[in-house]
């Protein structure tokens, strides 16, 4: 049997890809059931707040986007 990881509420299925700057991969939040995608960040990147900053304001727009292939 695999072993489930989880990430607070984020259950992950498999990782999508990565790269020297971060891992991406396909999760399902728990308590919804929506598909997610999961960014896992390198230490670094962390403390960068302009980084994070822009980070985030990506994710929310994101966030928004309604379709029926997603």
């Amino acid at each position: 049997m695999k072993q489930k990881t989880v990430l607070g509420r984020y259950a992950i299925e498999e990782q999508i890809r990565g790269n020297g700057l971060a891992v991406n991969y396909r999760g399902r939040d728990q308590q919804t059931g929506q598909g997610v995608a999961v960014t896992v960040f390198e230490s670094g990147l962390a403390s960068a707040a302009d980084f994070i900053r822009r980070f985030e304001e990506v994710a929310k727009a994101i966030a928004k986007i309604q379709s029926p292939h997603a």
